[in-house]
């Protein structure tokens, strides 16, 4: 089969030969190299409660034992802390005070239905949202907060305003 040349059937306007050509010549200077502050991802996130108040509070709420198991009268099983997804940005975790203590079948080990990773809607609907039982393990630690003050990123100087007790 003979090759043949490919033909146009309407022309170019005048003039937009030379416009197309001109441009894919090179450029014939170098690209300016960018010289400036870091970008903003390069620097690191204040953190707005100290560390030693974090532990403090995830060891607190780790000593209650399972939230879900309590509610449902089995006995105090010990707890995993699970950090809340309600008051978290996409991809980002919450902070340490957004946490629930979860024993192992109810996080992560049951199946459809009895852990919260295995399917969130069901077992909200069968055990509660993470913002009620949230607010049911700082009402057992003592603390009385509103639904409101729940997503404020600064929850720990809610709860603790002298920081840690009992030193």
């Amino acid at each position: 089969m003979k090759k043949s040349a490919l033909l146009r059937k309407t022309p170019m306007a005048r003039g937009s030969a030379q416009l197309a050509r001109s441009e894919f010549k090179s450029r014939t200077t170098a690209k300016p190299r960018r010289t400036g502050p870091p970008k903003v991802k390069d620097t690191p996130r204040p953190r707005i409660v100290s560390t030693a108040l974090e532990e403090f509070h995830r060891g607190r709420v780790a000593q209650i034992g399972c939230i879900v198991c309590i509610n449902l009268r089995h006995g105090r099983s010990p707890a995993e802390l699970h950090h809340a997804r309600t008051y978290a940005g996409g991809g980002q975790k919450s902070t340490e005070f957004h946490v629930l203590p979860i024993c192992p079948l109810h996080h992560r080990l049951g199946g459809a239905g009895v852990a919260l990773h295995a399917g969130r809607l069901t077992w909200a609907k069968l055990y509660g949202t993470e913002e009620e039982l949230l607010i049911q393990v700082l009402s057992v630690l003592g603390f009385e907060v509103e639904p409101d003050d729940l997503w404020r990123p600064d929850l720990g100087a809610l709860l603790y305003p002298n920081g840690i007790p009992f030193k």
